[in-house]
């Protein structure tokens, strides 16, 4: 994967303790409280995937943060300033709050594989599991389920969303 891949959520900003702790300041909190998957650290230009240990709330989006294998100040000082991002697709999928978060994607420019462009997002709606791009399509609204069959890519960079839509959805 390249750096367009990811999505950068924070950056580390200085060590914690003695242990190899590290406070690690978010600019989107919900994709980071209930990580399940690793992080990935920015280092010489590469994304290098990091497995939490414990995470904990600090205080003002920063989070503290052990990693599995540094265990010292001095190890950890290694990586502060070093940004942290997550896999763009994937995350946003299914990390995002999106009741909370809709500004994220609202206003992207959505393009289907086979009809080409669909409409702007005008909002996302979290219907229990089944969150749903709501798209002006047309003069019209159409709902996009948020799922990794239907979502091909995200480009946060262009505000775009690739979809391969379901048959049926976008026929006139």
């Amino acid at each position: 994967m390249n750096n367009r891949d990811f999505i950068q959520i924070g950056s580390i900003i200085k060590t914690h303790g003695v242990r190899g702790e590290v406070i690690i300041e978010i600019i989107i909190p919900d994709l980071f409280e209930d990580i399940e998957e690793p992080v990935f650290v920015e280092v010489d230009g590469l994304q290098v995937p990091f497995f939490i240990e414990k995470i904990k709330f600090f205080k003002n989006n920063r989070f503290k943060v052990k990693f599995d294998w540094i265990d010292s100040e001095k190890n950890a000082l290694e990586f502060v300033n070093c940004i942290v991002s997550l896999p763009a697709i994937s995350q946003l999928i299914a990390s995002i709050d999106f009741n909370e978060n809709y500004e994220l994607l609202s206003g992207f420019k959505v393009y289907d594989k086979t009809h080409g462009f669909v409409g702007d997002v005008i909002s996302v709606i979290d219907n229990t599991n089944n969150p749903l791009l709501e798209v002006n399509y047309n003069n019209s609204e159409i709902l996009i389920p948020i799922h990794e069959d239907i979502i091909v890519d995200i480009d946060e960079e262009n505000k775009t969303i690739t979809v391969q839509a379901p048959d049926g959805l976008l026929e006139a």
